[in-house]
């Protein structure tokens, strides 16, 4: 789609590298979940970032490398994960709500995964000498705040156990 001009990656590509560069170019957001939309803005621009390394390293050849596809694909499959709950959240849930512990722990997990893959890929899609400056912008990312995934996965496993049943 990129080639027939319906998805402009190189736009895409030159946004991710300006938000890795410098978290201030990441969008802000206020009220319910903007932490979550924040990481997921991260994990999103952390993955096109390594993409965009990749591309530029193997560029028609990619296709041929079926570990690093199969890493982006998870990169990929969890910043879906990460968008698609926290939107559920927002459209079905309100605040204090179970929907929005169990949008909270998909989000921290996924990060706590999105973050270290991509930077454990930059060593297989950058030369040795632009690795480490590549991953210390990957390190300059937002950290995740304090939030007990234990005590929201409680939550959760309660409120299902009280309602006996998969209420979503």
């Amino acid at each position: 789609r990129s080639m027939k001009q319906q998805i402009n990656l190189v736009k895409a590509f030159e946004t991710a590298k300006k938000r890795v560069a410098d978290v201030a170019n990441l969008p802000s957001f206020e009220g319910t979940l903007a932490t979550e939309k924040t990481l997921t803005e991260a994990a999103k621009a952390a993955t096109l970032y390594i993409f965009n390394h990749a591309f530029m390293k193997y560029m028609v050849k990619l296709a041929d490398q079926q570990e690093i596809l199969g890493q982006l694909s998870d990169l990929i499959m969890d910043c879906f994960a990460m968008d698609s709950v926290i939107a559920r959240a927002e459209q079905k849930g309100k605040e204090g709500d179970v929907m929005f512990d169990m949008a909270r722990i998909t989000v921290y997990e996924a990060y706590n995964r999105v973050i270290p893959l991509a930077t454990a890929l930059i060593d297989d899609v950058s030369d040795e000498k632009d690795a480490a400056p590549r991953k210390q912008e990957l390190q300059n990312l937002p950290k995740l705040p304090h939030f007990s995934l234990l005590e929201a996965k409680r939550r959760v496993a309660k409120h299902f156990l009280e309602l006996e049943r998969y209420d979503f």
